[in-house]
């Protein structure tokens, strides 16, 4: 089954050095454990330029994701499937927002991924992106709850001197405004 949620997520690209600077903050002892994920980003007829259309597989695990901008926020539909292909419940369920095969693969962005639960309220995501030969460094604050957000996740990035002044691209659009 297919659920829906608005997303509410700050980010911010930072260097090297104040990426492993905050994550040790939080995990001094060094014993992180990255987990990989691959996100597989398509395009298929009807969409959008801002819509998000990808299947991400973490461990043995796939996940469909489709986010688009709306007025009520970031819609986010997402559902567990069982290989790297939409089913047909996906591919009925892209049809009634007007999107048609072919699925069109345009490439995958890997990221190492390690994340802490903030107080029951959000998780913090530590994330190491490789795509079209960049290697990036990004902080993700994902609301889990209401709550002051913004105040919240500033006062985490002052830890390590990060300013926060608002949220930068997606992963999706990072990598395809880097597509070769």
């Amino acid at each position: 089954m297919i659920s829906k949620n608005i997303e509410i997520e700050l980010k911010v690209l930072v260097s090297k050095q104040q990426f492993y600077s905050l994550l040790m903050y939080f995990k001094p002892d060094s014993t992180v454990e990255f987990i990989e994920q691959t996100n597989y980003y398509y395009k298929a007829i009807g969409m959008q330029e801002k819509d998000v259309l990808r299947i991400r597989k973490r461990k043995n695990n796939f996940f469909f994701t489709f986010k688009r901008n709306t007025v009520a926020g970031l819609e986010e539909y997402e559902k567990e499937l069982p290989t790297c292909a939409f089913d047909e419940e996906v591919i009925a369920y892209l049809e009634t927002f007007g999107l048609f095969a072919p699925y069109i693969l345009l490439g995958t962005l890997t990221t190492n991924r390690y994340s802490i639960t903030i107080d029951n309220k959000a998780e913090l995501s530590f994330d190491i992106n490789h795509y079209n030969g960049i290697t990036d460094y990004e902080i993700e604050y994902e609301c889990l709850k209401e709550h002051d957000y913004l105040e919240t996740f500033s006062s985490i990035l002052n830890q390590a001197g990060i300013p926060y002044r608002h949220n930068h691209c997606s992963k999706y659009l990072r990598y395809i405004n880097t597509k070769k």
